[in-house]
């Protein structure tokens, strides 16, 4: 089975991003074109167009377009189809023609060379009009001819842009057996990303975008070959299978891992499936070449036989986007097509949308009865059409989880069974035009509504992963109120509902999350469906299972669940594959891995009845019993109220340190961030009281613990009392005593090993940090050993933390701390009295302080010498040679450069060309310390202590230190000297731009989303408690920096609070006019 390549997956996802520009351009541009949108055709449009003009006017309020009073029409959702219809239709005619399956009106099979020489002859615009309705006529149920979006045509060039796309892709793409399952994920990739940025709430219309991740071939045939095929082996013992499961576990018996499936039924012409979120129907169409082969060999039917009854009677499946059930359709006919070896008619498939709502008014949907003989038959009919009406309003949000047995049939109100010939007979029965497409969404319901009815013996998916968080309202309230105990998740509700869907001993078996398995939060669902039903086997992939980037973070499990309930030695088999590191390592690990076993009824007994495969027996009492743990504040708008502490030049009221992540385990770390916290009573407190920021874990605030990241390898530092983060979590001992021993024990590799046995999911609990065991006798010795005299005082060499002393010498990054020093930076640490520091600490403050004098009074640096001061390296190595003292050597300008991994062999070169990179890269692209130049090596540059820019400096900066450089480069002009002209060129055009920035005009302007049109600065006139990523941007835009530094504006995640200055929306990559503000504040 061919698959693309890493390389064939890239060209073909810009080929699909390009192509939905390109087809949602031309559909606008088409539907436009017929004044569709328009209150009234246009003069020069004929009958016909005008009949069909009226036809998507009535489509595109079915598809949910508004109406406007003036009469206009919205054309959105029309547009949106008409593009996807459109790009769909020459994208499959591609397939069909590469897999030498593409088939003439004639059932004569043609290739693109004989449709070059017939597309003139059959009145088509060229080989790919006609190609694509060579594609329709084989597709009626995917592209129905009647549909009036079929009969618009592109503009030619618009037309000519998509064909280009298409025909750039080389054929093997076309013939791999994933490709159009990445075709759909990467149609919805940008849209995915753009709604994952705004932090909205997902609805419906969003859902199918944000969710779809295309299932890895291994996955799928992993639980394919431990369901179906286990169960086929299990019922022909000793028997070759005829076709090969070669990712079936067996045990040392012979017999297979996942068990015997006692309940299914012994045929293969008599097992159901359903995929009930099926995509692009990656699952279906592997079960379809597992089916036939089943059925072939069971019952001597030929490749065409047995690919009807597959079809109609074996495969089942939903899905909520009817696009991605048109793509789901196609792919399961290509695959039918490949395996018989040519084009033939195929029976109904049993596919379905389930996320089609019957739109406008209910009476027109009443109609669809028709005639009915008895009127008391006619009355129960049209009960049960309104009722039906109802229920499925709630299709586009909540698609498969809809149970339409919950309509209760009674003498007034027909059952959906009774109600389902009326929905069918619409499509045949009506003339009117309207009602025609009314009635092809009334037989979509009906199937749908049909397949959500029955009971399978398998349901087999990657269900959609959507945290409750994340749900938009209604269904929220649905899963609630439905699905109470599994609502934490999307993924876990389906759980529950396809119980509901499956056979007495079915099965179903999932792509899905793992963290339910282990977070308190899932505890009663985790216990319940231990209790109710058999779990087969868990295959743990952990992270990275998928190839696809969207998936990253996504720690995932194959899970196969049983409805029957357990027995007294109903074990769970496990699948490790949480080492392997890459997809191609986990599928190897999935065939290969020791499997591991543990008994169900132990784990319903066990912890929080976590699931975990390493249940070990102790007598030792947890953590829990010797601390406790608390989580930390969530501020909702961590670009306002979170900077790093270097970008603030005065601490005051406003701000107060907050401990973070720690990125590797050392005694004091993640001190970079400070809060802004205003005493508490400011805009933080208000985002709380509004419900969207959170302030927790006061009452430890002060206290002394240990702080451990909360993703990953669980990194600790120690906790002084300061507030903390929601990326942590912060351990107190109980006594104060144990400190010392709870801090070796979560500083060691043993913690993190212990506490990942017992959860693997991506980010933890701070509950979860203390259900491990704790040998405090043991951790007691090892810290006396350890720490003889106790715990160090707070104490770093880190300029990036708030505790650093700021004597380079005793520096991680020396030659940083010089010359932000000699550039007048002080760190926090040296002005703060309180700050409880070790004695080394303010030794080191103290002996650096001496030299105090020596900094630059302006905080600008010029690298060339002018204005009658030394150049920038002369300067540095004399602040340098005045600060080591009696340990200058000739050596030690080299070693400084190696210690800051310089590729310079001097001061020079690396003040030029390397600090300002390796400065943005030490602190963390948010830089104090600008290098501004002119463009030249040779030319003007010099460093800026951001705090002392104000507008008086950046003045200076511009007209005396550059100014000097002009009229030297002035006097070596008229002198004659070689390359002055240039010199003088880029001097006076980084004058410009700067008095640019000094002016402020846009797009050189400062813009703060928090702050009300009339407090946006006018100039230059920063603000720093704004932070350094808002205050930075004119010098990016007017490019004048020595390297741009990772730093983008675009839009926050999240929402402003109602009543914000500037809306809902958290985007910064606004740009405001001086007379804009200038007029708001005269005013």
């Amino acid at each position: 089975m061919p698959v693309l390549t890493q390389h064939q997956r890239t060209i073909l996802e810009t080929a699909v991003k390009l192509g939905r520009k390109a087809a949602e351009k031309g559909a606008y541009n088409a539907l436009q074109a017929m004044a569709v949108d328009h209150p009234e055709p246009f003069a020069h449009m004929n009958s016909d167009q005008r009949i069909l003009r009226n036809l998507l006017r009535s489509k595109a309020r079915l598809l949910g377009d508004k109406l406007e009073a003036t009469g206009r029409q919205q054309i959105n959702k029309l547009s949106y189809e008409l593009a996807y219809e459109t790009w769909h239709k020459l994208l499959f005619a591609e397939f069909l023609e590469a897999n030498q399956l593409l088939m003439h009106t004639d059932g004569v099979a043609v290739s693109f060379t004989d449709v070059e020489e017939l597309y003139k002859e059959e009145g088509f615009a060229d080989k790919w009009d006609a190609a694509a309705a060579y594609a329709s006529h084989m597709l009626p149920a995917i592209f129905r001819p009647e549909d009036p979006l079929m009969k618009v045509p592109y503009s030619t060039n618009d037309r000519i842009a998509l064909e280009e796309i298409i025909d750039s892709l080389e054929t093997s793409i076309f013939t791999s057996d994933d490709a159009l399952g990445w075709v759909y994920q990467f149609w919805q990739s940008e849209a995915k990303a753009a709604i994952n940025a705004s932090g909205d709430k997902i609805d419906g219309e969003k859902l199918p975008a944000v969710t779809q991740l295309f299932t890895e071939p291994y996955m799928v045939h992993f639980l394919i070959d431990n369901t179906l095929g286990a169960w086929w082996v299990s019922r022909h013992p000793g028997v070759m299978p005829p076709i090969k499961f070669e990712y079936l576990r067996l045990l040392e018996d012979g017999t297979p891992a996942a068990g015997k499936f006692e309940g299914w039924p012994d045929k293969t012409s008599e097992v159901t499936s359903l995929d009930p979120c099926m995509g692009s129907g990656h699952f279906i169409n592997s079960l379809f070449t597992v089916f036939v082969a089943l059925r072939m060999y069971e019952e001597g039917l030929s490749k065409e036989e047995a690919t009807d009854k597959v079809i109609s009677e074996n495969l089942h499946g939903l899905e909520l986007d009817p696009r991605c059930t048109q793509l789901a359709a196609f792919n399961l006919a290509l695959t039918a097509w490949k395996f018989c070896g040519h084009y033939k008619e195929l029976p109904e498939m049993n596919l379905a949308c389930s996320g089609m709502a019957p739109k406008g008014k209910m009476e027109d949907w009443v109609k669809l009865v028709g005639k009915v003989e008895r009127a008391e038959d006619k009355t129960r009919m049209e009960n049960g059409m309104k009722t039906l009406y109802e229920h499925f309003q709630l299709a586009p949000e909540l698609g498969s989880l809809l149970d339409p047995i919950t309509i209760k049939a009674d003498a007034f109100t027909a059952s959906f069974e009774e109600l389902e010939p009326v929905l069918r007979r619409a499509l045949e029965n009506e003339a009117d035009e309207e009602q025609v497409e009314r009635g092809v969404m009334a037989a979509g319901i009906a199937k749908a509504g049909q397949l959500l009815s029955k009971k399978y013996t398998l349901q087999i998916t990657n269900v959609p992963y959507l945290t409750r968080q994340k749900q938009g309202p209604i269904l929220a309230k649905y899963t609630q109120a439905h699905f109470k105990e599994a609502n934490h998740d999307l993924a876990n509700v389906f759980i529950e509902r396809m119980i509901l869907a499956s056979k007495l001993n079915g099965s179903i078996s999932v792509v899905m999350p793992q963290n339910w398995l282990f977070l308190p939060r899932y505890k009663k669902h985790r216990t319940n469906l231990l209790r109710i039903g058999s779990w087969s086997f868990i295959a743990r992939l952990g992270e990275s299972g998928f190839s696809s980037p969207d998936a990253a973070g996504a720690f995932t499990i194959l899970f196969h669940f049983i409805n029957k309930t357990p027995n007294n030695d109903s074990k769970i088999i496990g699948f490790d594959a949480l080492n392997a590191k890459s997809p191609c390592d986990k599928d190897l690990s999935l065939k290969n891995s020791t499997m591991l076993q543990i008994d169900q009824n132990e784990v319903i007994k066990s912890i929080d009845s976590r699931v975990t495969f390493n249940i070990e027996k102790t007598s030792l009492d947890l953590l829990s019993k010797s601390a406790i743990s608390r989580t930390g504040t969530r501020t909702a708008d961590n670009p306002h109220f979170l900077i790093c502490f270097w970008e603030v030049k005065d601490f005051n009221e406003k701000w107060v340190f907050e401990q973070s992540t720690s990125f590797r385990t050392q005694q004091f770390s993640g001190r970079s961030y400070i809060l802004l916290w205003e005493r508490g009573v400011g805009k933080l407190e208000n985002m709380r009281k509004s419900g969207l920021a959170s302030i927790q874990g006061k009452d430890v605030w002060h206290k002394k613990g240990i702080c451990v990241c909360l993703t990953r390898g669980l990194s600790s530092t120690l906790y002084w009392g300061q507030i903390f983060d929601m990326n942590v979590g912060v351990i107190i001992p109980k006594s104060k005593d144990d400190l010392v021993s709870i801090w070796t024990f979560c500083s060691s590799d043993q913690y993190s090993k212990d506490v990942r046995k017992i959860d693997q999911q991506l980010k933890l609990t701070t509950a979860t940090l203390l259900k491990v065991p704790f040998d405090k006798d043991y951790w007691q010795k090892v810290a006396s050993v350890k720490y003889p005299d106790g715990l160090p005082k707070p104490h770093s060499d880190d300029p990036t933390q708030w505790l650093f002393h700021g004597h380079p010498m005793k520096a991680d990054n020396p030659l940083q701390v010089v010359l932000a020093r000699l550039l007048g930076y002080r760190w926090p640490a040296e002005s703060d009295s309180e700050m409880e520091l070790s004695e080394e600490a303010r030794e080191l403050i103290a002996a650096v302080k001496v030299f105090d004098g020596l900094s630059d009074d302006d905080g600008i640096l010029c690298i060339p010498s002018v204005n009658m001061e030394h150049a920038g390296a002369d300067r540095l190595r004399d602040y340098l040679q005045a600060i080591w003292g009696s340990e200058w050597t000739n050596q030690t300008i080299s070693q400084l450069l190696d210690k800051e991994d310089a590729r310079s062999n001097n001061l020079e070169e690396w003040l030029s060309n390397e600090f300002f990179s390796q400065h943005c890269k030490v602190f963390q692209n948010r830089p104090f310390i600008w290098h501004i130049w002119d463009g030249r090596k040779d030319g003007f540059s010099a460093l800026v202590n951001y705090h002392k820019l104000t507008k008086d400096n950046l003045s200076k900066l511009i007209y005396t230190y550059l100014g000097d450089w002009i009229r030297m480069c002035e006097t070596k002009k008229r002198a004659g000297e070689s390359g002055a002209e240039g010199l003088l060129s880029a001097a006076r055009d980084l004058k410009v731009r700067l008095e640019a920035i000094l002016e402020g005009e846009a797009p050189y302007d400062i813009f703060v989303r928090w702050k009300s049109l009339e407090q946006q600065p006018i100039g230059w006139d920063p603000d720093l408690n704004d932070g350094v990523r808002l205050n930075i941007r004119p010098f990016l835009e007017a490019k004048v920096l020595r390297k741009l530094p990772n730093i983008k504006w675009g839009v926050d995640r999240g929402k402003n609070p109602p009543g914000s200055p500037w809306g809902e929306i958290r985007d910064n990559d606004r740009h405001l006019t001086l007379s804009e503000k200038k007029t708001i504040r005269d005013n």
